[in-house]
């Protein structure tokens, strides 16, 4: 659908598997990962242009969300910059979590 990058949601997955909670109740548990999902998404936007938007990061990528999938060949894959936002996504994740110990 292009809204958030798969990236981005990616490293929030690992996130909350490495940094979860499992009781419901745990208030503070879940206010300090959201905090922690935040700033992930914050400093993405910092060295992203200001978005985690996946039609806003692809060029030419249609700006309506949904349609039609375009073909995966490898025409495809050298005009996407997926890649490099794969390795951003880590590297801030891993510098929280290493700023976090």
């Amino acid at each position: 659908m292009r809204e958030v990058c798969g990236a981005l949601s990616g490293a929030y997955m690992a996130l909350g598997l490495i940094c979860g909670y499992d009781d419901g109740e745990a208030k503070a548990e879940k206010a300090e990962l959201y905090g922690r999902v935040r700033e992930i998404a914050d400093r993405f936007k910092e060295r992203n242009g200001g978005t985690i938007i996946c039609r806003e990061l692809l060029p030419r990528a249609s700006r309506e969300a949904g349609g039609e999938p375009t073909p995966r060949n490898d025409e495809f894959y050298k005009t996407r910059p997926c890649v490099r936002y794969v390795r951003t996504a880590a590297e801030i994740l891993d510098g929280l979590l290493t700023d976090a110990d």
